[in-house]
């Protein structure tokens, strides 16, 4: 039961972190994008598992390959630091800015 509720705060915590990586005007999208991808990469990982059942070895090594890029994809995407920022603040320009119905590019 303890284990559970960790693992649910970890996963809402990750979902807090994640929606304000984007522009609340682009928040809804950027999670749907983020979650289907999760959805897509969760189907993928089984067909991966299933290759390299048999060889522990190789299975380790894909695995923390894949966490070590994930942990790393932040730093080599140059993500923004938003901290002590408003959430409406991108950088960059917003398409169609000045007439009351801008969108922002997803880059």
């Amino acid at each position: 039961c303890a284990f559970h509720s960790f693992l649910v705060m970890g996963w809402c915590a990750l979902s807090v972190m994640t929606s304000e990586l984007f522009p609340t005007s682009i928040r809804g999208t950027g999670m749907g994008v983020c979650a289907g991808v999760g959805r897509v990469a969760g189907i993928l990982v089984q067909y991966v598992n299933g290759a390299f059942i048999d060889r522990p070895l190789v299975l380790l090594l894909t695995a923390a390959s894949c966490m070590m890029a994930g942990a790393f994809a932040p730093i080599a995407m140059k993500m923004p630091d938003m901290t002590d920022k408003h959430l409406s603040e991108i950088p960059g320009k917003a398409i169609g800015e000045g007439d009351g119905q801008a969108t922002h590019k997803i880059v």
